[in-house]
């Protein structure tokens, strides 16, 4: 019994001096690397995003035959550009309070 538990300690030993210690600022680094990348999918995602929707709507508020059409054109370029300035205003906001500061374009974009 007392093998057993020498080979255990042993073991165990060896295996908390050979494992990599891993500190806080590890995972704070893990984090700023994940909200960046986030951030880099949401920049894909908008941008071309409210491009289609600029267009559609002005096809349709050029091309609108009823004042129906006009309003939903107008509607949907009002509401594309809210939603680039709230996405804008959401990464300066991460970048700002997540304490970025090196998170320049030329992460997402390769500027």
């Amino acid at each position: 019994m007392k093998i057993k538990s020498l080979i255990l300690v042993i073991s165990v030993s060896i295996f908390l001096l050979l494992t990599e210690r891993v500190t806080a600022s590890y995972y704070i680094d893990m984090l700023k690397d994940l909200d960046v990348k986030l951030l880099c999918i949401l920049s894909y995602i908008t941008l071309p995003l409210v491009a289609i929707l600029l267009v559609v709507g002005g096809y349709l508020l050029i091309s609108g035959t009823s004042p129906e059409r006009r309003d939903s054109g107008k509607g949907l370029i009002i509401n594309a550009i809210i939603g680039l300035i709230l996405v804008v205003l959401l990464i300066m906001v991460s970048i700002h309070i997540g304490d970025m500061k090196d998170l320049y374009w030329s992460v997402c974009w390769g500027v």
